[in-house]
């Protein structure tokens, strides 16, 4: 697993989400998650979180998790309203 931290845009919605799935498919192609830090991330829609939830279905599949170094309340909020924070390995708000 990579030991770097990938920081997250301010927005990860659904005109942005296919160029942050390269990234992401990328990383994990090359065994290495890195920490997230999604701390800039104020404005996410339900394609944002559908493809952080399908990272962690495939970094699971690898035998590895989501590490978050930090996370925005948005995130949290979001996540927590519909129910995605434990296969997300967000702690609980």
């Amino acid at each position: 697993m990579a030991d770097s931290t990938l920081q997250l845009p301010n927005s990860l919605v659904i005109q942005n989400v296919a160029e942050w799935k390269e990234r992401f498919v990328a990383l994990l192609a090359n065994g290495g998650l890195p920490s997230l830090d999604a701390s800039p991330l104020k404005d996410i829609d339900t394609a944002g979180l559908q493809l952080l939830l399908a990272v962690a279905v495939e970094a699971e599949k690898q035998g590895s998790t989501i590490n978050w170094e930090s996370t925005s309340s948005e995130l949290q909020d979001f996540a927590k309203v519909l129910g995605v924070t434990e296969p997300l390995n967000l702690e609980p708000a």
